[in-house]
């Protein structure tokens, strides 16, 4: 028997937000909840040992072997990164995935499933970013390697039009500061933005921090200010180099955000979006119900992943084009 939840409440601003696949939540989808912490390392709970978190995320997913159809090639993009190829013609279309775990944890060796679903359905190469992780390196180490990545992009692809950034989880506060940062590096925006259940308030001032954390299956708020603190160091998460959602985003590219509605995280992808709205930005919310944080790592196994996959490629194919 499955436990039906509240669904979010919806801001006015939000009436033309899409409630994805309302309908009665997959088997997969049960069993993986429960599962969940059983069977894969929580990626927002930074222990004693923030090395052993890493080895053991690392060993969940060094068995799942790549579909025949994709082509793994480690690459130097200016930092070490992880280049998968789809079978087929990808147009020229590259996307450059900033990966999650609470800046601490997680790499390309963690994302590579998942980035080889997201090659197959977008029909494009996906890079996988290896950026510096805090402690040891802060803000805005992280950042500066996302840009230095995707200079390389640039070169692969010869346009901004063939690229679209995506992220997951903190890795969505990594990819967007580095997408605002580009103007100031004289560099052209991505075709378009895609995250997933993206952590940006590294305050914890949303309200679904309170009324999601009895459903909330994955994440703490208390790891998430363990990682913040980390990854900020003496900053302040008010800071305004980091305060993303109190950044002017009126230039950004046009943006789909996915998020589960059992997620603390909800609104800080709601806040994103009106906030890009209301600066004139293309800007696409997915609430998926009875979902849970970067659910889409657990495709194929979870039919809500698949279906949400299917949705980022068909978005990443009509936003990158090939200059004619």
């Amino acid at each position: 028997m499955s436990i039906q939840f509240p669904r979010p409440a919806v801001h006015a601003a939000f009436a033309a937000v899409t409630i994805a696949a309302m309908c009665a939540a997959s088997g997969e989808n049960v069993h993986i909840r429960d599962q969940i912490r059983a069977e894969f390392p929580p990626p927002m709970v930074p222990t004693a040992s923030i090395e052993q978190q890493r080895r053991d995320w690392e060993s969940a997913v060094a068995s799942i072997p790549l579909p025949n159809a994709v082509r793994l090639t480690s690459v130097d993009a200016g930092v070490p990164a992880a280049l998968l190829t789809p079978a087929g013609d990808t147009g020229g279309r590259l996307v450059v995935h900033v990966h999650g775990g609470g800046f601490t944890t997680g790499s390309s060796s963690t994302h590579r499933p998942f980035g080889a679903q997201l090659a197959l359905d977008s029909k494009s190469e996906v890079l996988l970013v290896d950026y510096r992780l805090a402690p040891e390196h802060g803000f805005p180490a992280a950042r500066n390697d996302v840009i230095t990545a995707y200079r390389w992009a640039l070169k692969r692809t010869a346009s901004a039009s063939r690229i679209v950034v995506s992220a997951d989880s903190a890795g969505a506060h990594v990819a967007l500061s580095a997408v605002l940062e580009l103007p100031s590096e004289m560099l052209p925006s991505p075709a378009g933005i895609v995250l997933l259940s993206p952590w940006l308030d590294l305050a914890q001032r949303g309200e679904t921090m309170r009324t999601r954390a009895s459903v909330d299956p994955l994440v703490l708020q208390a790891d998430l200010a363990a990682c913040a603190r980390a990854y900020l160091k003496s900053r302040s998460p008010q800071d305004l180099e980091v305060d993303l959602l109190a950044k002017d985003l009126r230039n950004l590219p046009p943006m789909l955000v996915h998020v589960g509605d059992q997620e603390i995280l909800l609104s800080d992808a709601t806040r994103l979006v009106e906030n890009a709205r209301g600066r004139g930005v293309d800007a696409e919310i997915k609430i998926w119900p009875e979902l849970w944080h970067v659910f889409h790592l657990w495709a194929p196994r979870l039919p809500e992943a698949n279906e949400a996959l299917r949705q980022i490629g068909v978005f990443i194919r009509d936003r990158s084009t090939t200059p004619k």
